[in-house]
């Protein structure tokens, strides 16, 4: 857990001998929106960066709303800011958006090219925040999408996800991760190592 506010978890699981550790991934976390959902307050940005994420997947869709105090606002950008705060630390970092809309399955396409992306991240020793905005359903399939490439049957995959959603200290213990059929569907139908 990067923040007490923030709902973060490390893809892997160390110490479980249930799910098989997977060199290299455990620099891979899932995440919900890592910035103010209103662009007012950093804190959190701050916080994923100096946790040492440097390469971003934002499977948010640039219109995306949220609601607060039962108001739906659209979500706020954080790209610009991201790269000012690592400009001033002297950091690099790496965004990519790939919009899925919320409560679906990504394509296959998309997936892809999200796994892409972070093995190449993960090849360049760049640890990676794969995000959406609540991080249990995209996400999670995303990141379960990643484990079943690496070895994971798809079953193991799913157990792991819903695991760490488990293990979490926030009223999204209780959720279904991967949220929907579908999302689910897609990762048990992932063949090994695509």
């Amino acid at each position: 857990m990067m923040t007490d506010t923030t709902f973060c978890y490390p893809l892997t699981i160390p110490g479980d001998d249930r799910y098989p550790q997977l060199p290299g991934l455990e620099h891979v976390w899932v995440s919900e929106y890592p910035a103010d959902r209103c662009g007012v307050d950093s804190t959190r940005l701050e916080a994923v960066l100096e946790h040492g994420i440097r390469v971003f997947i934002d499977l948010t869709e640039a219109d995306e709303e949220h609601r607060l105090h039962n108001r739906r606002l659209l979500l706020s950008p954080y790209e610009r800011k991201l790269k000012q705060l690592a400009a001033e630390r002297g950091m690099t970092v790496a965004y990519h958006r790939i919009p899925v809309r919320d409560v679906t399955a990504p394509t296959v396409a998309q997936v892809c090219q999200a796994l892409d992306l972070i093995d190449a991240a993960l090849a360049a020793r760049q640890p990676v925040l794969i995000h959406c905005l609540g991080g249990i359903g995209r996400s999670a399939t995303v990141a379960a999408c990643l484990l079943v490439r690496h070895g994971y049957t798809p079953t193991q995959a799913l157990h792991a996800i819903q695991h760490q959603v488990r293990q979490s200290n926030t009223s999204k213990r209780f959720r279904d991760s991967p949220e929907t059929h579908a999302q689910k569907k897609l990762v048990r139908d992932w063949p090994s190592g695509s």
